[in-house]
């Protein structure tokens, strides 16, 4: 199928489902963290987040079309995937990653959530992690396992070792969403890099928008050694999501 075709199909289907919110990588969480929060038992969230990067004006620029969904298998529990098409030359589309995320009520607005993202590339990296937190501030540890000391390797979290030709081991995560009215701003750190975003209901709150901006980070500078010099990644992030 067409990728703007499938485009139009998937932002067409999830204008007609509920309030949601889903994570770059797959997860329910905020632009580049998983939350703590997970899918009520069953519903089930999709999502949509397009990035934008360039290898200069001579070799042109590339989109990231970000496809995932989470179901709700149980209290407190979701099991999910993620897909990302790349429509660049220079590079690959990413494999299919398999999330599953558990959460604890440790009290009021206080839980307990841990994770894995399981990558279907033998060279790229898994990861798991834990969170603590509430819906509106949340922190966690993890770490990266699996995966090929290769040319051409990332993992989900955390930054690149250069020397080891690897991602980080562990990494450390961060996310705070302050309600504004309807809508809320987010912040978020992956390890890597920083996230701000702004993430307001549409269609009378059957489902969010996601208009945000990441920092630059190691990956961007592991493009440039093994791909193109003249790599390098649009800070500002589009996504929706939607829950039914």
């Amino acid at each position: 199928m067409n990728k703007k075709l499938l485009l139009l199909v998937f932002t067409t289907f999830i204008s007609n489902i509920l309030f949601a919110g889903t994570s770059l990588m797959g997860p329910t969480g905020i632009l580049n963290v998983p939350s703590p929060a997970t899918v009520d038992k069953g519903f089930l969230e999709g999502g949509l987040h397009i990035t934008r990067y360039s290898f200069g004006s001579y070799n042109g620029d590339g989109t990231r079309y970000s496809f995932k969904a989470n179901f709700g298998a149980g209290d407190n529990a979701e099991i999910g995937f993620e897909k990302t098409i790349d429509d660049g030359n220079y590079l690959s589309d990413p494999g299919l990653t398999v999330t599953g995320k558990v959460a604890y009520n440790l009290g009021e607005n206080l839980k307990f959530a841990a994770g894995a993202i399981f990558d279907s590339d033998s060279n790229d990296y898994s990861s798991a992690y834990c969170e603590f937190g509430s819906d509106f501030a949340f922190f966690g540890f993890g770490v990266n396992f699996g995966g090929h000391e290769a040319t051409f390797n990332h993992a989900a979290f955390g930054g690149y070792d250069f020397d080891s030709g690897k991602p980080d081991p562990a990494f450390f995560l961060a996310g705070a969403e302050f309600k504004i009215n309807k809508a809320s701003f987010t912040i978020g750190y992956n390890g890597d890099k920083i996230s701000l975003g702004l993430r307001a209901p549409i269609e009378s709150e059957q489902a969010t928008v996601d208009i945000g901006w990441m920092s630059k980070g190691d990956y961007e500078d592991y493009y440039k050694q093994i791909k193109n010099p003249n790599y390098s990644d649009n800070s500002f992030i589009l996504g929706i999501s939607g829950t039914f």
